[in-house]
């Protein structure tokens, strides 16, 4: 594997421990990145009243970020050939740790400094995670991509457990902007980390050619119009903005199927098993982010719960999710694929089924149980899908792959965000906002439950290592 004699020489000479430091480093930038796309969630109803402001215009502090991660998700493979893994991975932090300043510092001047700050979380945040994963694969065995997946995983599932905790506690006692210093003490020591102990991972320099601009011009306008015209659809220009983001959509795959070295290559979604996997990666992306931000909105608007305590019902489903996590990737190098993830799905699919059913008499410690057992269907879904895919596919193509994962689960966050905030809005202006929620979590269920069609479709996996 790529690395693997610079990782093995690194060892020789430091010991064990440089693989444990490294590993560290690679999963707290991963818990920072991830976290930073959900923790906001628990201040919105402050930012709300704060500028006076609908769902529909809220959420896009979260789908701007989502989507300016979605865009630099596809720029890591080329970033980490052209600069080396370490210096990519701590230009990536630093930009996302200036930005987290910025935001708690001069975000409450207006509402739209605060969104700008927000895309520039997601840029570093979307360079940061795939590389992250790629990182990873080096310091574990090669016949334990499971386990190292389950390791990534962490940094997946626990930021949107803990992160939300800590915010909502600053939010209540801060106000809102306190959110944001929640990513800058991790933020730094994932720093320090890369600069002391990440191996070089040495890169092409100016040998690799800068990726297609057009191409990038075309996925960056398609998001921006789907995402800006879902919420206000039914205005004049809604459905006008919704066609051309469309369009440029479908331009943008029609030119990736024309390029050498495409930014998304279209023959992975074709490829055995992958192509599967990537659809399955969409649908948890829209239900783990859709997901988590629905439940704080659902305490504290229904259920009168503060920021903190609507933050802490994440937190038992985190525990419980790092708890299955290494069942999950011990799980994905020893069984077939599709049984696996096929399980995770449902689970995950009767925990948002059971908050459907809540209501604003609904005490906290049922939701928090909902909540563990959807978590505990992601520590199963998790670990399962990334090592599957990354062992069904072809070694040249792991970066390829690694960044068609990552963009596939934060395009299907977005989606999914803005579609149920659209639907917030909706309810709240036509009907009470109690089915708005009540519809919401329905939604995410059905969602789950049709993604085990792409997922029996993933093929038997090698066998048991």
């Amino acid at each position: 594997m790529i690395w693997r004699a610079e990782v093995d020489a690194r060892i020789a000479a430091e010991g064990t421990s440089f693989r444990w430091r490294a590993i560290a480093t690679l999963l707290l930038g991963t818990f920072v990145a991830v976290m930073e796309g959900t923790v906001v969630n628990v201040a919105l109803p402050a930012i709300q009243r704060e500028f006076g402001i609908g769902y529909a215009t809220a959420q896009v502090l979260a789908t701007a970020f989502l989507a300016a991660t979605t865009v630099t998700m596809l720029m890591a493979p080329w970033t980490i050939r052209r600069f080396g893994l370490r210096r990519a991975y701590g230009v990536a932090v630093g930009c996302l740790l200036l930005a987290s300043l910025m935001a708690a510092l001069v975000g409450h001047l207006h509402f739209s400094i605060l969104v700008v700050c927000r895309i520039l979380q997601g840029a570093a945040a979307g360079l940061i995670q795939p590389i992250a994963m790629v990182g990873l694969l080096p310091l574990f065995p090669p016949n334990a991509h499971g386990r190292a997946m389950a390791v990534y995983g962490l940094g997946i599932v626990l930021a949107p457990a803990i992160g939300p905790v800590v915010g909502g506690l600053l939010v209540d006692s801060l106000g809102w902007s306190g959110v944001f210093l929640v990513a800058v003490p991790p933020s730094a020591a994932a720093w320090y980390g890369c600069r002391r102990y990440l191996y070089e991972g040495r890169g092409e320099e100016a040998s690799v050619r800068l990726p297609d601009l057009p191409s990038l011009a075309l996925i960056s306008f398609a998001l921006v119009a789907v995402l800006t015209s879902v919420p206000t659809f039914g205005s004049e220009s809604a459905l006008p903005l919704l066609l051309a983001g469309l369009v440029a959509g479908v331009c943008f795959v029609l030119r990736q199927r024309r390029l050498a070295d495409p930014l998304l290559n279209p023959r992975l979604f074709s490829a055995p098993g992958v192509g599967a996997g990537l659809g399955v990666a969409l649908v948890y992306g829209a239900g783990l982010y859709g997901s988590t931000y629905l439940i704080p909105l659902f305490a504290q608007h229904q259920l009168n719960a503060s920021a903190f305590a609507a933050g802490l019902l994440l937190l038992p489903g985190g525990a419980a999710l790092a708890a299955i996590l290494p069942l999950g990737g011990t799980l994905a190098d020893r069984i077939e694929v599709r049984k696996v993830v096929v399980a995770g799905l449902l689970c995950f699919a009767g925990g948002s089924g059971a908050l459907a059913l809540s209501g604003s008499s609904t005490a906290l410690i049922w939701v928090a149980t909902w909540v563990v057992l959807g978590r505990i269907g992601l520590g199963l879904l998790i670990p399962s899908l990334n090592g599957g895919v990354m062992r069904l596919a072809d070694p040249d193509d792991l970066n390829a792959v690694t960044a068609a994962m990552n963009f596939s689960r934060q395009l299907g966050g977005a989606l999914g965000i803005v579609l149920l905030a659209a639907w917030l809005e909706f309810s709240s202006a036509r009907y009470d906002i109690a089915w708005g929620f009540t519809l919401g979590f329905a939604m995410v269920a059905g969602l789950f439950v049709l993604g085990a069609i792409p997922a029996c479709r993933i093929r038997r996996m090698d066998a048991p290592v």
